[in-house]
This record gives C-alpha cells, structure tokens and sequence, in this order.
C-alpha cells in the first residue's frame, strides 16, 4: 500500500499530471475518461497473483475478477506464459507484484517504475489506440513525465 501510494503521488505531481492530461487531450478521448480525475474514478483497480514458483494456479474465476472467461483466459496468458507486469481489461487493471518490486541491494537494482506503469494502464483505460499505448514514442514520456524518482526499471513492453 505504501508504493500505492508513493506512486498516486507521483502521478499526482504537476508534470505527470499535466502529461496525462495533454496526452488524453491529444488523443481526443471520451469526456469520462478525459482527465487524470476522471480515470481514477472509472477505473477499478485488482491485484493478480502469479502461480506460484512450484506451479499451482491461482484458479481465479470469471466471477473473483469481475471479467468474462476470453479475458480470464486472456488475463492469465498474459500474466503467466508473456511475463507482464499489469494488464487491463476494460477498465479494469491489474496489477502484478512485479509492478512492486522494490529491490535495490548493490549487486541487484530491481526496482519497478510503478507510477509509469499505472500511467500507462490508465491510457488502456481511457481506450487510446493500443498500438499508440504500446509504443516505444508513448512509453518513453510516460517515463520521462511521470516516473518514479531515482533510479527504476524502464518498462519492458511485452507483445
């Protein structure tokens, strides 16, 4: 809860904020998706467990994600066999706890940039063009308007 928190914060930030809200202008999306405001209270935001290392399925069900079973189905390929961080479904998003991970011994500086990544499953939300979302062009300011301060792991897109 409390990177939750520090990254709400971030994106709270003026810089961030301001990014987002060209970046929804720009894209000419739905009035209720049009402002940082706005997405917060459309979207709905859900943790998924990865299986754990010795295999067991987490055995969600279309009823304990709130999704129906092509997106359960599309949720757990995503999360399990590509490696992803977060994923959102219609304005749900999902976190994983690699979207947490705060790592950062000498040797082994694993740290998730968790403002850029909730960002970037905002855009989701709002129904900008996926193949914009997932741009290389998109994510680059994402990090550079919104990331979390200090050092952190750009977001590796996964297709």
């Amino acid at each position: 809860m409390k990177i939750l928190a520090e990254s709400l914060g971030r994106m709270r930030q003026k810089d961030c904020t301001d990014f987002i809200n060209r970046t929804l202008a720009k894209h000419k999306v739905d009035a209720k998706f049009d402002s940082v405001d706005k997405l917060f209270r459309q979207a709905t935001f859900g943790r998924y467990e990865l299986p754990s290392r010795f295999g067991a399925d987490t055995g969600y069900t279309e009823a304990d994600l709130g999704v129906d079973s092509h997106s359960l189905i599309m949720l757990r390929d995503d999360f399990v066999n590509r490696g992803a961080t977060a994923v959102t479904v219609g304005t749900r998003v999902f976190l994983s706890d690699r979207a947490f991970t705060r790592n950062d011994s000498y040797l082994n500086r694993d740290v998730a940039d968790t403002p850029s990544i909730i960002v970037h499953e905002l855009f989701h939300v709002a129904r900008i063009d996926k193949r914009i979302v997932d741009s290389q062009q998109l994510t680059n300011e994402i990090r550079e308007h919104c990331r979390k301060p200090g050092y952190s792991n750009p977001i590796i897109l996964k297709h």
